[in-house]
């Protein structure tokens, strides 16, 4: 837990709080992200009594259907994202529901947010401080390396700021009393790159494992290929081919996985991209090495390390397969240091940050 950050518990369901509208895209480049923490929100604020609609300009069929079996309505926005029709048409859902409208990505730019923030209560979600902040009415920026002083437009009563504030799904927020592991062997090594991995960071991994079992015993594999990658046949073929050439190593590769939580509580270690899946693994205890998969994780990945509970690798495109092969090897023979990442996430991330959230979101 985050020293000094308050303790909420999520609303007792039956508090009735009205309708929220989640405006959110997933595409392969941008990935699936800015849904998957919407989905979180709209759990917390189902648990808490209310209802909650998507809507989204553009989202894969596969996306669609996971959000409507969690409960909620997926509506198709006839605009261009980002453009001014787009605007209203999400400000309007809002309105008509009477209730905030959550905002989530990097395509809706100053005049976007300006645009609904006039229309409708906002809930910006946020991870850079872009410019237009200043026209919601609470930012969440539940990064690691989130501050004040980048939103000096912002009355300090509507920042939602740091990990306190990780908004969890709910199969996460059952793994509360979870005992994370210790430092005993790696037996199973999660790889998990995103929604989308466009650049196959997920072969570079493969290829790294194929390179570290000619010199040592390797634990089971499971590597999860997001709904939305453009190589899950490749990868599947590599890891089947990984699978037989070893004689030893098992890599079991799974798509459409319905509780990420389970997956991870289940691992000692994880590879893992820069995104939203680094603050799932601190709060599971699961030490993780980093491949950056795109720019903007830069920040984010520099203070999940600082806080001690990652080793960045690098970049990928860029990192190298000797690059991957040796940090594996290195946090694999390193019990100790596995133990006390595992314990410095677990610091991180308390699980309690949809309670926060929905607290601030009442009337």
């Amino acid at each position: 837990m985050t020293e000094g950050a308050p303790t909420a518990a999520v609303p007792r369901s039956g508090d009735q709080l009205g309708r929220l509208t989640l405006r959110a895209d997933a595409t392969a480049r941008s990935g699936t992200g800015h849904v998957m923490r919407c989905l979180a929100i709209a759990e917390a604020w189902q648990s808490a009594g209310g209802t909650a609609t998507f809507v989204a300009a553009e989202i894969g069929d596969g996306l669609a259907t996971l959000v409507r079996d969690r409960g909620f309505e997926v509506e198709r926005i006839a605009a261009p994202p980002g453009s001014p029709a787009d605007a209203d048409l999400s400000a309007g859902h809002a309105a008509s529901a009477a209730g905030w409208l959550a905002l989530d990505g990097y395509h809706f730019d100053a005049a976007y947010k300006r645009r609904v923030g006039r229309a409708v209560p906002l809930l910006l979600i946020d991870d850079f401080a872009a410019d237009g902040y200043e026209a919601a009415r609470l930012v969440l920026n539940q990064t690691l390396h989130a501050t004040p002083e980048a939103y000096p437009d912002a009355p300090p009563e509507s920042l939602l700021l740091g990990p306190t504030y990780t908004v969890l799904r709910k199969e996460f927020r059952s793994f509360l009393d979870h005992v994370p592991p210790g430092s005993g062997p790696v037996v199973r090594l999660l790889v998990t790159l995103g929604g989308s991995d466009p650049d196959n960071a997920a072969g570079a991994v493969l290829c790294a494992l194929l390179q570290l079992a000619r010199i040592t015993t390797l634990p089971a594999v499971t590597l999860i290929i997001g709904a939305m990658s453009p190589h899950a046949d490749l990868v599947r073929s590599k890891a089947a081919e990984l699978t037989a050439s070893t004689g030893g190593l098992t890599v079991t590769v799974k798509t459409a996985v319905a509780d990420m939580a389970a997956e991870i509580a289940a691992a000692d270690l994880a590879v893992t991209a820069g995104g939203l899946t680094l603050q799932e693994l601190a709060f599971l205890g699961v030490p993780a090495v980093v491949i950056r998969t795109a720019e903007n994780q830069a920040k984010g990945v520099a203070a999940a390390e600082r806080s001690g509970f990652v080793v960045d690798l690098g970049r990928f495109p860029g990192l190298t397969v000797d690059d991957l092969a040796a940090g594996l090897h290195e946090l694999i023979a390193d019990p100790d240091r596995r133990k006390a990442m595992s314990e410095a996430g677990r610091r991180v991330v308390d699980g309690h940050g949809a309670g926060r959230l929905v607290a601030a979101l009442r009337p």
